[in-house]
This record gives structure tokens, C-alpha cells and sequence, in this order.
């Protein structure tokens, strides 16, 4: 079984990818440019590098291709010069109204949406944030009115 690990050359995916390839797996793993030299101990083990970026759709397909499984760790973290949107451009593309336990991580414990303030989403995700929020209640999946 083949198997493609997102963020392998952080500390989990790089775990992980080294744990699949002893436990028998074929592995590769979608690497960004910037991170190459960051591989070595990855190619050690046997695992594929597949240079890719998770924002460029296309070198996502082309990373899945002959692919069984994926394993999807990637993540990025505060780095001096980095956007706020390089950070909600890879670690959050779309809020969905189901997921009931991310949307009760932004309401205040009385029911009311936190601000972005307090949240540090973009306007855009906040804009999301709060349209799932009132899909959840509307489907009767989140009170209208915080705990008591």
C-alpha cells in the first residue's frame, strides 16, 4: 500500500512517515520547496519526496497520483514575516456548520459568537464562522443560548 504524508518534514508527519515505512508501507511525502532541505533523514528511510506546495491544487493531484492513502499533517506555524492569510490559507479553507465542536470553541460560554478580536480569524472566516454558527442553530444542532 502506498501512502502520502502533508507535513512530513515537521515533527509528526515526520514520525509518522518514518513509522509507516517500518511497518511496511511505500510512502511519499509532498514536500514545499522551502522545506527541502529538511528531507535528508526522510530519504534515509526510504520515503519519496514529491515537491509541492498545499495551496497549488494541481501539485496536489500530482502528489496523489498512485497514492492508496493520505495522510494529511501539514500545518504551518508562526514564522517572523509570515501573513496572517499564509496561516488561514493552509490551516483553514472552509468552517463547515456540522462540525459542532469547532463552532463551540468560538461561542462564549452565553451563547454569543466571540468576537474576531478574540477569535484572530480573517473577516472572511469570521463572516463564515458566524453563517455556520446560524446554520447549526437553525438545524437545531447548537442552542441559541449558551449553557447554564
Amino acid at each position: 500500500m502506498k501512502a502520502l504524508v502533508t507535513g512530513a518534514t515537521g515533527f509528526t508527519g515526520g514520525h509518522l512517515a518514518r513509522h509507516l515505512r517500518r511497518q511496511g508501507f511505500d510512502v511519499a511525502a509532498l514536500v514545499r520547496p522551502s522545506s527541502l532541505n529538511r528531507t535528508d533523514a526522510l530519504k534515509r528511510e526510504g520515503v519519496e519526496i514529491r515537491v509541492g506546495d498545499l495551496t497549488d491544487a494541481a501539485a496536489v493531484r500530482a502528489a496523489c497520483e498512485g497514492i492508496d492513502i493520505v495522510f494529511h499533517i501539514a500545518a504551518t506555524y508562526r514564522e517572523a514575516g509570515q501573513s496572517d492569510a499564509a496561516y488561514t490559507r493552509i490551516n483553514v479553507e472552509h468552517i463547515d456548520y456540522k462540525d459542532l465542536n469547532t463552532l463551540r470553541r468560538f461561542i462564549s460560554d452565553r451563547g454569543k459568537v466571540r468576537s474576531r478580536r478574540v477569535t484572530g480569524l480573517s473577516r472572511r472566516h469570521q463572516a463564515e464562522l458566524g453563517l455556520a454558527i446560524r446554520r447549526a442553530r437553525e438545524l437545531a444542532l447548537l442552542p441559541y443560548v449558551g449553557e447554564r
